[in-house]
């Protein structure tokens, strides 16, 4: 987003409820009239009757194009009563979102079933959709809803050729008085009506641009000592280029000050990011021990507050403040040049998180995929920064300390473009109260946007900031820092899934990696969910990150397992698994590509998509084979059966079940050939074929014996009982029910035991004994009403006859036979 609050969301879309306009929005009422005016434009919407009413906002990076769409949102929303959407469109380095992805998204919002049509899940509902960032028309012809009724808000780049009746609303600058306006909320109405012209001259000098104006406004409220003139001034003199040297070669910067160009010649002191007014406590001030620059490790010296000059002596020409400390006393006590997790007394690419292992062969490779690290002219999602822009971010940025200057270009490398303060301490490997401190400077200081938690990079600063990576951090400590918030994401994933499944975690977790309680797990989870599969893509995109990646996405998999409602997520544990099986077929893992297809094959399988799986499962079964892994070739054989089950061709169900019968004697798994008995049984029965299905039940219920599994015994013979009384045997029938009651009873099963009683009932009046039947049924009746008066209020009683399930109820034929299939990535992992 260009500026605002962060979306939550599932999905990459991130589509959230409509978030208001930022506190600070001003001006432009001239747009918003007009836009207002568009909605009821005669003929607006296109050719279809059905069309929706769609207005575009145009705007260069930072222009405050997404501010303007969520201010006339919220004053048209009560218009639209069916619901209120905001669906981000580009994600990190300014990739579109694929319009499937998007339309999943709003489906989830609208709570429709899986599978849904949009068009058909909108149509006739007054729905109010803000597309932000549109990279296409396609992109948003793909979303509109099927209603005249609904209003679309789309913002992007430029004008959108193809999107039909649409005038696009572009924006430039902001006026004078508005700009002026912003100021005055910044820094206060005393300093801009005390020098007028010299509020008027900063505007100009940076042409109105909102962004630019709140980072330098920002950036004087910090300096109450240094007036808007002078900062007009100083602008002026900083090229409207990237600052992409090391901060040891910038023209005009000593080591370790980060001053700006031309900022010695004014004496003007380079102070940390947003320093309160004089008197007031500042959280994370240095006496706090929170926050500070000492905290905050960086690739040379580090430059603490002390070692800066006055804020007071920014006069033009005013000299440095007395004390000054040299480059060589700004060092913070006991850290070293060059530590703090990229080159310290650990040796190169030592790290400064505990337990995160530096990545093996991450040295000398090429710097990863970072927004905007490509291109030194601060591209980011192929917009360039204006001047007016890099004027104002280089006079900011240039006044950081070097240990937060450091930070917040590491955060270009935060997965979806989020971060909060576990993933910063991890990337610039800090404490995480230093971190949040950091942070929350950024946001005071317009350099991220967000809070409580979760922080973001503004989309126009992620080219500048791309660069700056590019050009001051070496390709190792790059990757040494990825390495870090990989290896803390697995851990906060690890953490996540122990809460959501109530089970125990190491004493060893640090508490900061711990969740209180499962709701706060699963809030976390889903928050989270867009920057998970970034980090999961953006780790198995790496190539050199692999352990990682294969551990991000197994830990991912099973928190979703474990999350409620996570069967519905069917889309992203498909794209996960696919991840997986690129590794696997990349590293020549055979093994885990078994693992992945089987998990493919199975989700394929379960939305319907049969010949697909059954692709998926010969692949798979070439793979296990290949690996020598009996445990997964017995997996494919079993779900290979199912699927051609699910075809309606029991020959060839028959025939795949009967191989992992076969595969399953040979390496001796008792339970396993139970379950294949019981399925084949049943083929069988159906076919007629009832003597052969007779023997296989009793095959199982001697396994279930074996095995010490009384129910599974008691349900064996309570299934032969029924082939025997297909067959018109119903006296064989009777004694089979007799026994499967009797090990029902020593099991303690009740619900079987009922069922068996009833089945028992039936058989009697089936041999002439309604007598018989009718005290078989009694019994029952007397079990339900024990368990009834048993049960304490307000809790359910254990089931009656009518809830019992019947000794029908062994493993269905078509069942997955493996229920923690989703986890199979991370078991199979060597």
């Amino acid at each position: 987003m260009d500026d605002g609050t962060l979306p939550r969301g599932r999905g990459n879309a991130q589509v959230t409820p409509l978030p208001p306009p930022p506190a600070g929005f001003c001006g432009r009422k001239r747009e918003l009239a007009e836009l207002a005016g568009e909605i009821g434009r005669p003929g607006l919407g296109g050719e279809r009757p059905d069309a929706p009413r769609v207005l575009l906002v145009a705007g260069r990076p930072g222009t405050g194009r997404t501010a303007l769409a969520q201010r006339l949102a919220e004053q048209v929303a009560d218009r639209y009563p069916d619901g209120q959407w905001f669906v981000r469109l580009t994600g990190p380095a300014g990739v579109p979102v694929p319009a499937e992805e998007a339309a999943r998204g709003l489906l989830r919002a609208l709570d429709a079933p899986e599978g849904a049509d949009l068009r058909a899940a909108t149509a006739g509902r007054r729905l109010l959709l803000v597309l932000d960032d549109v990279a296409s028309a396609d992109q948003l012809t793909a979303l509109l809803p099927a209603s005249a009724g609904s209003l679309v808000v789309a913002t992007s780049g430029g004008p959108l050729p193809g999107v039909p009746d649409v005038r696009p609303c572009t924006l430039g600058g902001l006026d004078t008085p508005a700009a002026v306006e912003l100021l005055a909320r910044a820094i206060g109405e005393t300093r801009v009506t005390c020098d007028p012209r010299g509020a008027e001259s900063l505007v100009h000098v940076l042409a109105g641009h909102p962004t630019a104006l709140r980072l330098t406004a920002a950036w004087l409220a910090a300096r109450p000592g240094v007036s808007v003139a002078d900062a007009a001034l100083r602008l002026r003199d900083i090229p409207p280029t990237p600052p992409t040297l090391p901060e040891r070669e910038a023209p005009g910067i000593s080591p370790g000050t980060g001053g700006s160009r031309g900022a010695a010649g004014r004496g003007a002191s380079a102070a940390p990011l947003a320093q309160p007014a004089p008197g007031a406590v500042r959280r994370g001030a240095p006496a706090a021990g929170r926050g500070t620059p000492a905290a905050l490790p960086e690739r040379g010296a580090s430059a603490l507050p002390g070692a800066q000059t006055a804020a007071g002596a920014a006069g033009r020409g005013a000299p440095s403040a007395p004390g000054a400390a040299s480059p060589s006393e700004r060092e913070a006590p006991g850290i070293s040049p060059g530590t703090g997790g990229s080159r310290g007394a650990a040796g190169p690419g030592a790290s400064a998180v505990p337990g995160a292992q530096p990545v093996p062969g991450a040295a000398g490779r090429g710097v990863p995929a970072v927004p905007g690290a490509q291109n030194a002219a601060g591209v980011s999602g192929g917009a360039v920064a204006p001047g007016e822009l890099v004027r104002a971010f280089r006079m900011v940025y240039e006044g950081l300390p070097g240990g937060a200057g450091r930070m917040l270009r590491l955060l270009v490398l935060a997965p979806a473009g989020v971060v909060d303060a576990q993933g910063a301490s991890a990337l610039a490997g800090c404490p995480v109260e230093a971190a949040q401190g950091a942070l929350e400077d950024f946001v005071r200081g317009g350099l991220l946007a967000g809070g409580a938690q979760r922080y973001a990079v503004p989309g126009c600063l992620e080219g500048l900031l791309g660069a700056l990576l590019a050009a001051r951090e070496t390709p190792a400590d790059v990757t040494l820092a990825r390495a870090r918030m990989l290896e803390r994401t697995v851990r906060l994933l690890l953490s996540c899934r122990a809460a959501l499944a109530g089970e125990p975690l190491d004493e060893a977790v640090p508490r900061a990696q711990r969740f209180d309680s499962a709701p706060a797990a699963a809030g976390w989870l889903e928050a989270r969910l867009p920057a998970l599969l970034a980090a999961s893509r953006a780790a198995v995109a790496d190539g050199e990150l692999d352990t990682l990646a294969r551990r991000l996405v197994a830990a991912l998999v099973r928190a979703l397992a474990a999350f409620p409602g996570g069967d519905a997520m069917a889309a992203e544990r498909y794209e996960l698994h696919t991840l997986v099986l690129g590794v696997a077929e990349r590293r020549g893992l055979r093994r885990e590509e078994a693992a992945a297809l089987i998990n493919l094959g199975d989700l394929d399988a379960r939305a319907g998509r049969t010949d697909r799986a059954l692709d998926r499962y010969r692949i798979a079964l070439d793979a296990a084979r290949a690996a020598d892994d009996r445990q997964a070739e017995g997996r494919v054989l079993e779900s290979l059966g199912g699927t051609y089950l699910e075809r309606r061709d029991p020959g060839r169900a028959l025939d795949w079940y009967g191989r992992a019968l076969s595969l399953r004697q040979g390496t001796g798994e008792q339970a396993d050939q139970a379950r294949l008995r019981g399925r084949i049984a049943v083929l069988l029965a159906h076919g007629g074929r009832f003597g052969p299905a007779l023997r296989e039940w009793r095959k199982a219920a001697g396994l279930h014996k074996r095995l010490g599994d009384l129910t599974g015994q008691a349900r064996a013979l309570a299934e032969a009982a029924r082939v025997q009384e297909a067959a018109g045997r119903p006296e064989d029938a009777m004694r089979s029910c007799r026994d499967a009651l009797y090990w029902a009873r020593q099991a303690g099963d009740r619900r079987l035991e009922a069922a068996l009683l009833l089945r028992l009932a039936d058989l009697l009046d089936r041999l002439g004994d309604p007598e018989g039947a009718r005290l078989q049924r009694e019994s029952v009746q007397r079990m339900s009403e024990r368990a009834s008066a048993a049960a304490a209020p307000g809790t359910a009683a254990v089931p009656g006859p009518s809830a019992a399930p019947g000794p029908e109820s062994a493993p269905a034929p078509d069942t997955a036979p493996d229920a923690a299939s989703d986890t199979a990535p991370d078991a199979a992992r060597p």
